[in-house]
């Protein structure tokens, strides 16, 4: 199901059967990565999708096991937070907003499922247009707080599920993964604009 947000930098994260309303707002620095991308990644342009590292973060290995592909992880150098991308354009749906639209819903579900304790049951919230447009350069875009599949992760409690689509483009997601909102809301909100559409 997913609940409309009046701001979109309002993400409700339940931790440990408690609810945070977090404000996020982009005002640490960060700095351009500007290496290859990876072998197993799923974007074919690289000029479709921006990526910024935030200070504090570094570049970690991608897995080959991982069940699904992702373009980037990075990791805080001294808290327990890592950022998983994903990237998927270049969809064969026609022109058909609509369509993609219900493409991207799709998408997220199945991510969901994976990664997810909770599944598909969990309530997302859905950005704002006008919101998921000045800030990620997207047509559409949801976000869920969500408990660990232990199959897809042993070694955090908790995800931050932020998903991002543009119409004749494709579907982008951030999976922040985490063990103490208290203690690693900084380190989220500087990273929390680190992928978007390109202009």
């Amino acid at each position: 199901m997913v609940k409309m947000k009046n701001k979109s930098m309002q993400i409700i994260c339940s931790m440990a059967m408690l609810t945070f309303l977090m404000h996020f707002s982009c005002s640490s620095p960060v700095k351009k990565y500007t290496g290859s991308a990876s072998d197993r990644t799923s974007v074919k342009k690289k000029d479709i999708i921006e990526f910024t590292i935030p200070l504090g973060f570094v570049m970690s290995e991608i897995t080959a096991e991982s069940p699904l592909k992702y373009c980037r992880i990075i990791k805080h150098c001294s808290k327990k937070l890592e950022i998983r991308y994903l990237a998927y354009t270049g969809t064969s749906s026609g022109d058909d907003p609509n369509f993609k639209e219900q493409e991207f819903r799709e998408k997220t579900m199945e991510i969901a499922r994976i990664i997810s304790a909770e599944g598909t049951d969990r309530k997302f919230s859905l950005f704002r247009e006008s919101d998921a447009n000045s800030e990620f350069n997207a047509d559409m875009g949801v976000t869920a707080s969500l408990k660990v599949n232990r199959n897809y992760s042993d070694n955090y409690k908790y995800i931050i599920l932020v998903g991002m689509h543009r119409n004749g483009t494709g579907h982008a997601y951030m999976i922040f993964l985490l063990n103490n909102l208290n203690d690693t809301t900084d380190e989220i909100q500087s990273a929390f604009h680190s992928m978007k559409f390109s202009r």
